[in-house]
C-alpha cells in the first residue's frame, strides 16, 4: 500500500474580507502577485473551491495538507471548522474523514495576513510574528496559500516524519522514525541504497510511535560540494503481513565542525565562497516559475565558483533544498524577523526555527542555522534580551547537533553573544572608501573583538572568521512596465522611471547609450567586488566570505546575477575570483608617468601546486614568467618580483596587466588583471594673474567676474558657495551624510568628455584612476537643465541624488569653476593632469 496524492492546486474562487468576490485566483500563489491592485493589502481574504473524493479513498485515512499559507489561516470542510494555523513558512494538516461526504465537497479557506495595527489585528501584529523581508520596509507584503496544497490517503499507522543522523567517523548512521496512529505492534522494514547502488537493509519490530534504528556502513561515499553524493532511505510499515506505508527520503553522509578558527567539511577545510539569496523572483515575489528556475540560478552559482548560498532571513521552498542536495551548494538558513521581542515573539521564533530545523533535517545541504540578523527584532543593549539570544543559541545547538549556529549576523553596532561562526557585515563604495574596507578587513582579521558584546557577556573563542556581507551595485536593464514594492524614500525617483531621469541630467552624453550605461555600472561592480575580495585574501585569517547578493531584487541592484537569475557582464570572471587558488600584486597604484619603473611585486595562495608564473599585457605581450619552486601550500606568499618598464606615450594610455598560475599542463590555476594608466609627464602649473583662487565665494567676487576675471572654489564646506547659495539654490553637503556616503546604495562617480576634460580618456563609472580625487563633499540643488555645466559629479542607485565635484559656469563675461575635489596628492598623475586643464581653462 502506497500513499496517494490528490492535487488541490489550480484555480480557486477569491474572496476579500467584506465577501466581496474578487474572481479566480491559481493555487498556490501570492495574491500581491496575482492582484497588483492589493500589492498594499493586509487583512482578511478567502479562498474557496468544489472538490471529489475518489470513493475507494474513502475507506482510508485523508489528510490535508498545506505546505505553507501566509500568515494566520482557518480551513471549513462542508462548513465545518477543521482548524487553524499560525504562521506564514511552514507545512501543517489536519485529518479530515469526519467533514467528507462521498460526492462533491466544498473547502474555505480563511487567510488573514496582519500589519502593525494592534487594534485590528491584536493577535497577531506585524511587529510580533516572523516575516523576514516580506515587509513595507524592503520588498513589499506576500499573502495567501503560496505553497502546495493536496489531499493524501494514508494506511494506519503511517510515519509522520523521518529524520537521519549521519556519522561520517564512525560510518554509520541512526535513523529516527516518528509513526503516527501506532495501536498495537508492527514491522519496520529499513533500506538503505548507497550512490553506488548498494543496499543495506534492517528489520525492527516495533510498539512505540518513535523508533531509533542504527546502519553501519563497511565504506561510506561522502555528500560533497564536488560531488554531492546522496543516500536513499526507504522505510515500510507492516502490520502482520499487510503492507501500510512507505516513506521515503534522501540524506547524505556530511560532517560539518568548526576547530582552531577553521570550518572543517567533512574533516578538510572548506573556503567559503557565497553570496547572499533573498529567493524573490520578478513575477511571483516569493514563487520561482517552475523548479527549473532554481536549478538554473544554482548551475550558475557554481559556474560562478559560489559554494555557499545564505538565504536570507526567509524559510526556502522544498525544491530549494532539492536542488542544494543535488547540485551541491552549502545552505546557511536563517529564521525571518520580526520587530519587536515580545514575549509572543520569542514563542513564535522558536516554533518557527524548530519548524525550520524538523523540515530541512535531512538536507546535506544545510550546514549553519541563523537566529538573528544584525539585530533585527531585538534590542541587544538589554540584558535579558541578550540572555535570551545565547538561550536560543544553545537549544539550536543541542536540537540540532550536526550544524552551525550563528547567533546574531552583525554589522556595526550590534555583536555576537555566543556563535559558531565569528561574522560580520560592511558595506563601503569603492573606490571612495576603500581605505575603509582595508582597515576594516585588517582589523577583524586579527579579532579586534569588536564583534562580540561589549557587555563583558559573550563567549569569546577562536571561531572561524567569515565577511557575511559585502557588496556593490551594478544596475540592471529594468523593463518600464515592471512595477514594484518600493520603499517609501524612492517614492519620487522610482527605479522603473531611470530612463527618464538618465535623459533628463544628459547623461547619454556621458555614457553613450542607456544599454552601455548600464553595462558600465556592472563593470564597476565587478572591479569593486574585485578589489574586495583580494583585500580579504591577503588576510589568510579569515576563512569565508558571503557577497551581497546572489541576484538583483526589484529595487535593490547589487546582484551578481539580474532579478530573472541572467548573467550579469563579469560573469564569466567571477570563477576566477571566487577561487581557492589566487594571486595578485602586493600592491596597486594605478596612474604613472611614461617611461616610468615599477617594482611589480606579486603573491598567492594555493591548494594545488603550480608550476609557472606568466604575467603579460592584454596585447599579448609577455612582460614576465618565472618557474615556480618550493611553492607553499594553503598560505599566503610571496611569488615573486620584477621591474616593469612603461612604454613612452604621447597621451593617456590604458595598459591591462594579466597575471597567471598555471601547472605542468598549462593549465591555469589563478588568473588576475590590474589596469595601469599612462600619463605623458608635464609639471603642475601655476596660476596667472587673471584668475583667483578661493576657499570662499564673496560679495566682491560678483564684480570681478562680471568684468571678465575667472576664478577657481576650492569648496570645502556649505559657505564656500557664498552668493551662489541664494542665486542658484545650491548647496554643499557631506558624504558621511545619510545616503550620500554610497556605502550601501552604492553611487556612481562620473566626468563629462567636454570642455577643458576633452581629452580625459578613463572609466565611467570611476575607477582607482581617480582615487586620488574623490571628494568628501558634493554640491547639491542643481537643476537638470543645469546639467551640461556639471564636469564631473555622481549619483546614487538608480540616478538618485545627483550632484557636482566638479562645475564650470559663465558668470557676466567671467567663467567661474567650483570643484569639491581633492587636490591634494601632487604626485598622482591625475591630479596634476586635471589642475593644469583647469589653470589652462582659466588662464
Amino acid at each position: 500500500m502506497t500513499r496517494e496524492i490528490l492535487s488541490l492546486e489550480g484555480l480557486w474562487d477569491f474572496y476579500l474580507e467584506n465577501k466581496d468576490y474578487k474572481g479566480k485566483i491559481h493555487v498556490p500563489s501570492i495574491i500581491q502577485a496575482e492582484f497588483p491592485e492589493l500589492k498594499d493589502y493586509y487583512g482578511t481574504f478567502y479562498y474557496r473551491r468544489i472538490f471529489n473524493i475518489p470513493k475507494d479513498w474513502l475507506k482510508s485515512k485523508i489528510l490535508l495538507r498545506f505546505s505553507a499559507v501566509d500568515y494566520y489561516s482557518e480551513i471549513w470542510i462542508n462548513g465545518k471548522f477543521v482548524g487553524e494555523h499560525e504562521g506564514g513558512f511552514l507545512p501543517f494538516y489536519f485529518s479530515i474523514n469526519e467533514f467528507l461526504k462521498s460526492e462533491e465537497n466544498e473547502i474555505l479557506v480563511k487567510v488573514v495576513d496582519a500589519n502593525t495595527d494592534k487594534r485590528k489585528f491584536f493577535e497577531f501584529s506585524q511587529d510580533e510574528i516572523p516575516h523576514g523581508k516580506a515587509h513595507d520596509v524592503w520588498y513589499g507584503n506576500i499573502s495567501g496559500i503560496w505553497q502546495k496544497v493536496y489531499l493524501e490517503k494514508v494506511e494506519t499507522p503511517y510515519i509522520e516524519k523521518v529524520k537521519v543522523f549521519p556519522n561520517v567517523d564512525e560510518k554509520s548512521a541512526k535513523i529516527e522514525i516518528f509513526i503516527k496512529e501506532l495501536e498495537e505492534r508492527c514491522g519496520l522494514n529499513l533500506k538503505i541504497t548507497d550512490p553506488l547502488g548498494r543496499n543495506f537493509y534492517k528489520e525492527v519490530e516495533v510498539n512505540s510511535e518513535r523508533e531509533i534504528v542504527e546502519f553501519e556502513f563497511p565504506e561510506i561515499i561522502l555528500w560533497e560540494v564536488e560531488t554531492p553524493n546522496l543516500y536513499n532511505l526507504e522505510v515500510k510499515v507492516f502490520k502482520g503481513s499487510s503492507l501500510k506505508d512507505i516513506y521515503k527520503t534522501e540524506f547524505g553522509m556530511r560532517k560539518i565542525e568548526v576547530r582552531n578558527g577553521e570550518i572543517y567539511l567533512n574533516n578538510k577545510p572548506i573556503y567559503i565562497f557565497g553570496a547572499l539569496d533573498q529567493d524573490f523572483y520578478p513575477e511571483k515575489i516569493y514563487i520561482p516559475k517552475s523548479s527549473e528556475e532554481i536549478k538554473d540560478r544554482f548551475q550558475k552559482a557554481k559556474e560562478m565558483g559560489l559554494n555557499l548560498l545564505r538565504i536570507h532571513v526567509k524559510v526556502p521552498l522544498p525544491e530549494y533544498l532539492y536542488w542544494a542536495d543535488h547540485i551541491g551548494i552549502l545552505i546557511w538558513e536563517e529564521l525571518p524577523y520580526w520587530e519587536n521581542l515580545t514575549e509572543k515573539a520569542k514563542e513564535r521564533a522558536k516554533e518557527t526555527l524548530v519548524g525550520m530545523i524538523e523540515r530541512d533535517f535531512n538536507h546535506p545541504s544545510v550546514i549553519i542555522w541563523g537566529i538573528i540578523n544584525e539585530s533585527w527584532g531585538i534590542d541587544l543593549s538589554i540584558r535579558e534580551n541578550r540572555e535570551w539570544l545565547k538561550e536560543m543559541y544553545e537549544f539550536v545547538r543541542e536540537f540540532d547537533s550536526t550544524r552551525l549556529v550563528v547567533d546574531n549576523s552583525p554589522c556595526i553596532p550590534n555583536f555576537h553573544i555566543k556563535t559558531d561562526i565569528e561574522d560580520f557585515h560592511f558595506y563601503t563604495s569603492i573606490p571612495d572608501h576603500s581605505k575603509k574596507w582595508e582597515d576594516f578587513v585588517n582589523g577583524f582579521s586579527k579579532r579586534d573583538f569588536w564583534s562580540y558584546s561589549p557587555y563583558g557577556d559573550a563567549e569569546k573563542g577562536n571561531k572561524p572568521l567569515v565577511i557575511s556581507e559585502f557588496g556593490n551595485w551594478g544596475l540592471y536593464n529594468i523593463p518600464e512596465n515592471f512595477k514594484f514594492h518600493i520603499p517609501q524614500y524612492m517614492e519620487s525617483v522610482p527605479p522603473w522611471d531611470i530612463r527618464k531621469r538618465f535623459y533628463s541630467w544628459k547623461l547619454d552624453e556621458v555614457f553613450g547609450s542607456f544599454d552601455e550605461f548600464i553595462k558600465e555600472t556592472q563593470r564597476h561592480e565587478f572591479l569593486s567586488l574585485k578589489y574586495e575580495i583580494e583585500t580579504i585574501r591577503k588576510h589568510p585569517s579569515i576563512k569565508g566570505y558571503v557577497i551581497t547578493e546572489f541576484t538583483d531584487v526589484f529595487w535593490e541592484s547589487n546582484g551578481l546575477l539580474d532579478p530573472w537569475g541572467n548573467p550579469k557582464i563579469f560573469y564569466e570572471n567571477l570563477k576566477w575570483l571566487n577561487n581557492p587558488n589566487f594571486i595578485s600584486l602586493s600592491s596597486y597604484k594605478p596612474n604613472w608617468y611614461s617611461g616610468e619603473k615599477i617594482n611589480i611585486s606579486l603573491e598567492g595562495y594555493l591548494v594545488v601546486p603550480a608550476e609557472k608564473l606568466v604575467v603579460r599585457f592584454e596585447d599579448s605581450e609577455k612582460v614576465f614568467e618565472k618557474r615556480l619552486e618550493n611553492c607553499k601550500l594553503n598560505q599566503w606568499q610571496n611569488l615573486g618580483e620584477f621591474l616593469l618598464d612603461l612604454p613612452e606615450v604621447k597621451s593617456i594610455t590604458k595598459k591591462r596587466l594579466f597575471l597567471y598560475l598555471r601547472n605542468d599542463k598549462g593549465e591555469e590555476l589563478a588568473k588576475n588583471f590590474y589596469d595601469f594608466y599612462i600619463f605623458p609627464k608635464e609639471d603642475v602649473r601655476k596660476k596667472t594673474e587673471k584668475l583667483r583662487v578661493r576657499k570662499y565665494l564673496a560679495e566682491e567676487d560678483k564684480s570681478f567676474l562680471s568684468q571678465g576675471g575667472n576664478l577657481l572654489v576650492l569648496a570645502s564646506d556649505e559657505y564656500s558657495l557664498g552668493f551662489l547659495r541664494e542665486e542658484k539654490g545650491w548647496q554643499i553637503v557631506s558624504r558621511k551624510k545619510d545616503l550620500y556616503h554610497g556605502d550601501w546604495m552604492n553611487n556612481f562617480n562620473f566626468y563629462r568628455k567636454e570642455k577643458f576634460l576633452s581629452g580625459l580618456d578613463l572609466p565611467n563609472p570611476w575607477d582607482f584612476s581617480f582615487s586620488s580625487l574623490i571628494p568628501e563633499n558634493l554640491i547639491i540643488g542643481i537643476d537638470p537643465k543645469d546639467s551640461k555645466n556639471i564636469l564631473a559629479g555622481t549619483f546614487y542607485g538608480w540616478i538618485m541624488l545627483l550632484g557636482g565635484y566638479l562645475l564650470e559656469i559663465s558668470y557676466g563675461r567671467g567663467k567661474l569653476v567650483i570643484t569639491t575635489l581633492s587636490f591634494r596628492d601632487f604626485l598622482d598623475p591625475l591630479t596634476v593632469w586635471l589642475w593644469n586643464r583647469i589653470i589652462q581653462e582659466l588662464s
